[in-house]
């Protein structure tokens, strides 16, 4: 901007320089300056002015041109402001943006996408895209990219490299940018790192593995039912029918899941079938859990009642129920056996908008927010802008404390990324999200960026997984109890040894820093380490006086029935080599195998000696008892030969120094 001032300063000098030989008369000065109109307002004017010179060449006046600029001065000012926020909200959103020409030169880069790929601006800017693709996936690129100039694609899945070599699965949805004629000039990328959402996946395909396992072999059959909103029903899993569960089906076929439901549905009892449809189609049509009573005939005619019981999951075209039947004619079983890992904790679509919220820093008041909040929180726009989300009528934050710490950590300059917290919709339900939060400066004001994601699906899931998880093992522990029990019956001169030999391999374990998956794979197999006593004649277990050779030998094959009993069981430890195992020793000399050393599972060897120190302590229909400190010595004697050495010492330090009691 020119003062009055400067403008003659300027005029002077070009006077002075007016008889330089060099000087050109045709010279034009063009400037800014603030003008002065005739009413006393004032006007932003760009001048254009140039001497007027005599025949002889001597300055006789100034020639000028005024334009009024203030309204393109103000449009200019506008557009910096708009292009400066745009910036500032690229940055802030947590994905890598990117825009590349047709050629894939990369020409804009948000903050995120130097920040992950490690890259300075020099290293990134210019360079082609495809120099920052995993080499396996460069050809896909290219191809989809020539795809993409004629119609828009879905998100694609990539592999980018970092600076430091390191690749990052990204989900990356682009869009051409075409000029008003239709002209393709530009293509734009938002990439979605989604390396802990495909980590989450697999860990739940292994748990669903691990889950299915153990419920092929529970009494009962597992399924996986359909119903979609038209009233079609239909099976889609059907795990083996097992015991009289069996003969209700004419043939079980994998293949042919199609015709189970319709012969399921003609041998339910007449009186149950209108009730069985009902409660279905109730079930179907509110997507609540079905809990289902009836009869129904197998084969032979014979009547059986059974239970059904099942969660439901919605999905946009039909209603998903998995459960379990059960034969309720023996017993009945309130267990709940539900999991769909395949469904994901939450879905990201990339051309739905996340909840973006703009509020000043300092009171918190709304200045805007995008279309993505109404989806998510249920206010809409022209409801919020003005207000303060922590006060009535919003209300979003169930606890304030949060948000306080938030605008705390921003005024730091720290960055929040991905934090869980609870929010409040508009209708008043509680929910579950993770917010990203960053401070920026928006005409002149300190304000924040607020980014919300709705993680409540997989909050929930994380919660039914759970409560199956603590079914399934109450389920185990029964069916443990009762192997227990029956062992126990036909032996009653070792009631609770197999309880005992457990309370002291846990306590060795946990002394040993054995994980708690060890531990508690330990705990199940030394419950039933004995089960191969099943096989053994009860006069034998309960004979008063010393085995004869052929006696003991008989004993002694109680390990291998033991597996052989187990060895089908679906489990995520080894029960029954751990009980195949058990009265192995170090040096060799043991039974079944002779195993040596650490061809021993450590759980084997903890039970060994758990198992030696329980019977030596304890009353037999053979002898008296020989008490704990004789047992102590026999496994203080063979530490080293016949028991594992750390394993002992363990035991020793437990017994002698902290006041560990065999119950």
């Amino acid at each position: 901007m020119v003062t009055p001032q400067q403008l003659a300063t300027m005029m002077a000098e070009q006077l002075a320089r007016s008889s330089e030989p060099d000087f050109d008369r045709n010279t034009t000065l063009t400037f800014e300056s603030e003008e002065l109109r005739k009413d006393g307002t004032t006007f932003l004017a760009e001048v254009t002015a140039s001497f007027l010179w005599s025949d002889d060449g001597k300055p006789i006046g100034i020639i000028g041109i005024t334009r009024d600029i203030t309204e393109r001065k103000k449009a200019e000012e506008a557009l910096r402001k708009s292009e400066e926020l745009h910036i500032k909200l690229v940055n802030a959103i947590p994905d890598v943006v990117v825009r590349t020409d047709l050629a894939g030169n990369i020409l804009f880069a948000n903050e995120n996408a130097l920040r992950i790929g490690g890259y300075s601006k020099d290293e990134f800017l210019g360079q082609n895209l495809l120099n920052f693709v995993a080499p396996e996936d460069r050809e896909r690129v290219i191809r989809n990219l020539h795809l993409m100039l004629e119609s828009r694609l879905g998100p694609r899945e990539y592999h980018l490299m970092t600076r430091d070599g390191r690749k990052i699965l990204f989900e990356i949805n682009g869009d051409v940018l075409r000029k008003e004629d239709g002209t393709p000039f530009a293509v734009v990328n938002v990439c979605r790192n989604i390396t802990e959402r495909k980590q989450i996946e697999k860990a739940l395909r292994e748990k669903d593995e691990r889950l299915r396992g153990i419920t092929e072999n529970l009494p009962g059959v597992i399924f996986q039912f359909y119903a979609t909103q038209n009233g079609k029903y239909g099976i889609t899993y059907l795990s083996e029918p097992i015991d009289e569960f069996a003969k209700i089906l004419s043939k079980f076929d994998t293949d042919h899941l199609d015709t189970v439901f319709p012969e399921f549905l003609s041998r339910i009892h007449e009186d149950d079938r209108e009730r069985f449809l009902s409660s279905i189609t109730q079930a179907a049509q509110t997507a609540s859990r079905w809990n289902f009573e009836g009869r129904v005939a197998i084969q032979s005619g014979k009547i059986i009642w059974f239970q059904g019981l099942s969660v439901p999951t919605r999905l946009p075209d039909r209603v998903i129920f998995d459960g379990i039947l059960l034969n309720i004619s023996e017993r009945k079983l309130a267990e709940e056996l539900s999991h769909q890992s395949e469904e994901k904790f939450y879905k990201i679509f990339m051309t739905t908008p996340d909840c973006i919220a703009i509020a000043r820093l300092h009171d918190g008041l709304i200045i805007d927010v995008n279309q993505g909040f109404e989806k998510i929180v249920g206010w809409k726009r022209e409801q919020v802008i003005g207000t303060k989300s922590f006060e009535p009528p919003m209300n979003i934050w169930l606890d304030k404390t949060e948000r306080k710490a938030m605008i705390a950590d921003l005024k730091t300059g720290r960055d929040i990324l991905d934090r869980e917290f609870k929010f409040r919709r508009r209708e008043g339900s509680e929910r579950f999200g993770i917010y990203s939060a960053r401070a920026i400066t928006i005409d002149e004001q300190e304000c924040v960026i607020f980014i919300l994601q709705d993680i409540t699906d997989r909050k929930l899931m994380d919660i039914e997984l759970k409560r199956t998880l603590e079914s399934l093992r109450k389920s185990v522990g029964t069916t443990i109890q009762v192997m227990v029990s029956a062992i126990e019956m036909r032996d009653p001169y070792t009631a609770g040894h197999q309880l005992r030999v457990t309370d002291i391999a846990r306590a060795i374990a946990a002394e040993m820093r054995l994980s708690q998956d060890k531990i508690d794979g330990l705990r199940m197999a030394g419950v039933i380490h004995d089960i191969g006593k099943l096989s053994v004649p009860a006069e034998i277990l309960a004979k008063p006086t010393r085995l004869t050779k052929l006696e003991y030998s008989l004993i002694q094959e109680h390990s291998r029935s033991g597996y052989e009993i187990l060895k089908n069981v679906e489990s995520s430890w080894p029960l029954a080599e751990i009980v195949y195992q058990h009265h192995e020793r170090m040096d060799g000399s043991g039974y079944p195998r002779n195993l040596k050393g650490n061809d021993i599972l450590i759980e084997a060897r903890i039970l060994a000696v758990a198992d030696v120190v329980e019977s030596m302590a304890s009353h037999r229909p053979y002898r008296a008892s020989l008490g704990i400190e004789a047992a102590l010595e026999e496994i203080e004697k063979n530490k080293g030969i016949l028991y594992d050495e750390h394993v002992a010492d363990v035991c020793l330090i437990l017994f002698r120094h902290k006041g560990f009691i065999l119950a």
